[in-house]
């Protein structure tokens, strides 16, 4: 007496038999629940990689601009990433040209910079991992004074201000044809 299969079972009966399909299937389940439940949210405020991030003047000069001698394209590689966004195979996606044809511009760029505040790693934590548990996070300033430039009253009342009526607009004439609707039969 044969044995009847659907072809759903059938494939995976054909190559590994009952059982190895069974442990195959509940094996990639619980890693897949596993994945879904270590997951990071991706609503986190993650902090950024510091490797590449310039929190300082001194990490500002090891950044580079480079810009083709042919056609003007620009490149700002990350700090300390030269050689995976530069490398020496590197071709002008705008024209082709060689690395050769590059230069670094970073010191014209640098001197329209001015006044740029660096990024702080202070700013990226959350308000349970500040020094020595600390409540509250970057946006605690309490005891802080802020100067106020100038002061601005509100009047108590404020008059309603009543808008008119929106215009009606005239029927359009029905001539059967949906661009003299739209104002477009000319």
């Amino acid at each position: 007496m044969a044995a009847t299969t659907n072809m759903a079972s059938a494939i995976p009966l054909a190559f590994l038999g009952y059982r190895t399909s069974q442990i195959m299937f509940w094996l990639f389940g619980a890693g897949l629940i596993f994945k879904l439940t270590t997951q990071k949210n991706p609503t986190d405020k993650d902090a950024p990689n510091w490797a590449h991030v310039v929190t300082s003047k001194e990490q500002e000069e090891e950044l580079h601009a480079f810009t083709c001698d042919n056609c003007g394209f620009t490149i700002f590689p990350a700090r300390g990433r030269e050689g995976k966004f530069f490398p020496d195979t590197y071709k002008c996606p705008s024209c082709g040209a060689d690395k050769e044809s590059f230069f670094d511009r970073r010191e014209e760029v640098a001197e329209k910079t001015i006044d740029y505040e660096y990024e702080n790693k202070d700013d990226y934590r959350g308000s349970d991992e500040g020094e020595g548990g600390e409540e509250g996070g970057v946006d605690d300033v309490e005891g802080e004074e802020v100067e106020v430039e100038e002061v601005v009253e509100i009047p108590e009342e404020i008059e309603e201000i009543e808008t008119p009526p929106a215009p009606s607009t005239p029927s359009p004439q029905s001539s059967g044809n949906d661009l003299d609707l739209l104002g477009m039969d000319e």
